[in-house]
């Protein structure tokens, strides 16, 4: 019929997409992230680090100089036990400039993090010699849900901003030998943004493989050596401030074979990220196991392949390992002891080897492609999915709760909603997390017990308050918490003469604790 619009043409809308398709990655990553937009400081770190912490609100010369300088322990834990003074800067600019709350950073880490995927890109654009190959990789890290722990919460703050400063090093190593000088200080910005990143200098070696280019030794052994001093600050103040105690305690074995199982389920997550979590608990190995074996034996199967590809002149799959493990290395738990084993935004670098893979995929014709297609969309929705629960909070720590056993997910929580005036449904979670089991010493049982007696106690209830703060003084008796506590509740109770007497225990074995709660 003449007065209807002519069809527009498949080959228009692909130039299309090939013109604008910056524009386009920029537009979905927008839309992946829009649902965690207005949501609030999460209980999780974000409120002792950035809503809190007295350091971000200081006169504005005194705490910048605080975080630049000041290294005592003291400082530190109160800056998240790390020298990050990129990421503590940027939020006392937020805070004391801009102005910002929750939802204004929120939105601030989604520009910083396109911005990242776009510098990616234009480094990939220089590097592969095939532009499909740059968009399907790209595509897959930016859509990635494994990315939305670090750019949806205000605590991965350092994962964003150091993922700025390393795409933004690979562009301008990619580029001509002078502008590839400033990959050091680039990476520099990212090593004092996020501490693991002092392996990224080994991915500047993978781009090479992937140009096909004899590696810049100059610039690569300075930025080496520049990796290895700030490696060394972060350890100095690990050590100091006691964060690389670790859950396995110096048995390199009992690490090794825990984190082959840990290995397998990320490469799982890779390629399967259905069951993501803010909290993991890792069964601790003192035996060799087949998921042990079987992680570490793709790991090891993985390079090998990739130096003989390598040297039959296609350098992708061992380029593609490399992005893989290497950052990995310092979340390997054998050579560093590190508290936490298993996390989301530990794969903040290495999901790009899986980007690299798809070309290869996308040549199998038909089901090739389907399966990329599938595997894109499948990220898009979970990372959608992933950002509206952390833009609630509540719903986020709901999922946590019931994937594990453990007590940490549950009182996070009880926390959220005690924080939101959900008194009930707090009570219900506080009981749900002492019901759970926790190796000792529990610092969450010893919270709980505490946050529950007062929601009790708030809601005329002190009568149960004493049972549950008698319960934690056998277990706790080291916390003036719980003893004051108590005090209190026996007040409440009429019980005065035992109230007096525990006063006068708690008062002398405390007295620094009790001057402070006159």
């Amino acid at each position: 019929m003449p007065f209807l619009p002519a069809p527009f043409p498949l080959a228009r809308w692909t130039e299309l997409a090939r013109k604008h398709a910056a524009w386009l990655i920029a537009l979905l990553v927008a839309v992946t992230y829009l649902p965690s937009w207005s949501g609030g400081y999460l209980v999780y770190d974000d409120d002792w680090l950035v809503e809190e912490n007295p350091i971000l609100r200081l006169p504005f010369a005194e705490a910048a100089a605080k975080i630049v300088f000041d290294l005592t322990h003291e400082a530190r834990l109160r800056l998240g036990a790390e020298y990050l003074p990129v990421r503590d800067l940027s939020y006392l600019f937020d805070v004391q400039v801009l102005g910002l709350g929750a939802p204004g950073m929120r939105l601030e880490q989604v520009l910083l993090y396109i911005a990242a995927v776009l510098m990616l890109r234009a480094a990939l654009l220089n590097t592969l010699p095939s532009r499909l190959a740059a968009e399907l990789a790209v595509s897959c890290f930016a859509l990635h849900p494994v990315h939305v722990e670090s750019v949806a919460w205000i605590a991965g703050r350092k994962d964003v901003l150091a993922l700025v400063f390393v795409a933004a090093a690979l562009w301008a190593y990619s580029s001509r030998r002078t502008l590839a000088w400033t990959a050091v200080p680039l990476l520099l910005g990212a090593h004092f943004s996020k501490s693991m990143s002092v392996v990224a200098v080994g991915l500047l070696l993978a781009q090479d493989l992937l140009a096909r280019r004899r590696p810049r030794w100059a610039i690569l052994s300075t930025a080496a050596g520049a990796a290895l001093a700030a490696a060394a600050l972060h350890y100095l103040v690990g050590r100091s401030v006691a964060m690389l105690g670790g859950p396995f305690q110096g048995q390199r074995w009992a690490a090794f074979y825990t984190m082959g199982e840990v290995w397998l389920a990320y490469l799982r997550t890779l390629v399967w990220p259905a069951q993501l979590s803010i909290v993991y608990e890792v069964p601790r190995r003192v035996a060799l196991g087949l998921a042990s074996a079987l992680g570490w034996a793709l790991l090891a199967g993985g390079g090998v392949l990739g130096v003989l590809r390598w040297r039959k002149g296609s350098p992708v799959p061992l380029a593609a390992w490399l992005w893989l493990v290497l950052p990995l290395v310092p979340v390997s738990q054998v050579l560093l002891p590190l508290e936490n084993v298993q996390a989301d935004r530990y794969l903040w670098l290495s999901v790009l080897g899986l980007g690299l893979a798809l070309p290869a995929l996308w040549q199998l014709h038909a089901a090739g492609r389907l399966a990329v297609l599938v595997l894109l969309a499948g990220c898009f929705g979970a990372s959608v999915w992933r950002a509206h629960a952390f833009g609630d909070g509540a719903d986020l720590f709901a999922q946590a709760t019931r994937a594990t056993e453990g007590m940490r997910a549950p009182y996070l929580l009880a926390k959220t909603l005690e924080q939101r005036g959900d008194a009930a449904g707090a009570e219900a979670a506080y009981w749900l997390t002492l019901e759970r089991p926790c190796e000792a010493p529990c610092e969450v049982a010893r919270r709980a017990s505490n946050n529950l007696a007062r929601l009790l106690v708030h809601t005329g209830r002190a009568d149960r308050a004493e049972p549950l703060l008698r319960q934690a003084l056998e277990r706790f008796p080291d916390d003036p918490k719980v003893h004051f506590n108590l005090v209190k509740v026996l007040e409440r109770l009429g019980k005065r003469a035992e109230a007096r007497e525990l006063y006068a225990r708690a008062q002398a074995t405390f007295p620094h604790y009790a001057a402070s709660v006159r």
